[in-house]
């Protein structure tokens, strides 16, 4: 059962982005098994992916 009142230091625990933009569009892809798990080994795999992104992008923008 939840805490009457909720907590009051709840914003103290929020989650707050790193960087210039807010993170708050999903992206979905499929992969293989094999690269699922070698991702979700990482220790922060949501920012790797980020990053393989953005470098990609930006490759693209310099053809």
């Amino acid at each position: 059962m939840a805490r009457k009142g909720g907590n009051p230091d709840l914003k103290k625990y929020g989650f707050t982005p790193e960087g210039e933009e807010s993170l708050n569009k999903m992206l979905a892809v499929k992969v293989t098994e094999t690269m699922f798990n070698k991702v979700k080994s990482l220790p922060n795999s949501a920012e790797f992916i980020r990053q393989a992104i953005q470098e990609a992008l930006d490759k693209l923008e310099q053809q």
